[in-house]
């Protein structure tokens, strides 16, 4: 079924086919989420193999964990929780 165009949508595809010189352009898109910085435009991006921290405008990534590797989901009333545990990032590049 062929979804409607959307912006935000097309936007953080672009991030993920583009983040670390095409790293990931074979991944799976399915969301994303704007994080609050003060530095640099920070974004979390879903795949359907992945979880990705973003350095925006530097197109880096800061860590990347294999859904596997999740210790949890949960689904709260403001949304869903998801646990990383810290020996499963793996950090490609230094964010400040």
């Amino acid at each position: 079924m062929q979804q409607p165009y959307s912006e935000r949508e097309a936007l953080g595809q672009n991030w993920l086919k583009n983040v670390e010189n095409g790293k990931y352009f074979s991944e799976e898109f399915v969301a994303h989420l704007d994080l609050p910085s003060s530095e640099d435009t920070l974004v979390v991006i879903l795949t359907t193999r992945r979880i990705l921290l973003v350095k925006v405008t530097k197109l880096k990534v800061g860590w990347d964990v294999p859904i596997a590797d999740l210790s949890t989901i949960s689904l709260e009333t403001s949304g869903i929780s998801v646990s990383l545990p810290l020996l499963a990032l793996t950090s490609s590049s230094s964010l400040p």
